[in-house]
């Protein structure tokens, strides 16, 4: 039997509430989950939770990016990966100038991303719309190398 118009509407609105209400019915859950927040006695000061140390990280995965920022050998790795790669466009030392105009120096690179950006754009490749940027595949180690050695060129974002 074929319907017309108005019984896919129809249909598609009995879709709409229901969505609706598992909607509604998962906000709910979060809202309780949620402690209650309680005051803290005037007569003494809140205190901040303590902090707990990260979890360690499995032995053979790279550590996160954010702890390569001092590491010297990952860094040396990093300037070499770029220097091999990326230098026919990009300026990969502070105070050069890229030899592509659309193609942004290394050193300003985390004004506009953050390093978490910059790494997961490796790792999936960077699409810029133009040919001119040619397609590189990092392993993980590469990638936090070449983001320990853009980490030391700019301010991080």
């Amino acid at each position: 039997m074929r319907m017309g118009i108005p019984g896919v509407t129809a249909r598609l609105a009995m879709i709409a509430v229901a969505g609706g209400l598992v909607l509604a019915g998962c906000e709910k859950k979060k809202d309780a989950e949620k402690p209650a927040e309680t005051e803290a006695p005037a007569s003494q000061p809140a205190q901040a939770p303590a902090a707990t140390p990260p979890a360690p990280m499995p032995e053979g995965n790279p550590p996160p990016p954010s702890e390569l920022s001092r590491d010297v050998p990952a860094i040396t790795r990093g300037k070499a990966l770029a220097e091999a790669n990326c230098t026919r466009c990009h300026a990969t030392q502070p105070g050069q100038k890229s030899a592509n105009a659309s193609a942004p120096s290394f050193a300003t690179l985390f004004t506009s991303y953050p390093p978490d950006y910059i790494a997961e754009a490796f790792a999936e490749g960077v699409f810029v719309g133009h040919g001119d940027m040619p397609a590189f595949e990092f392993s993980p180690e590469q990638i936090n190398d070449l983001v320990a050695y853009l980490k030391t060129l700019g301010p991080p974002g």
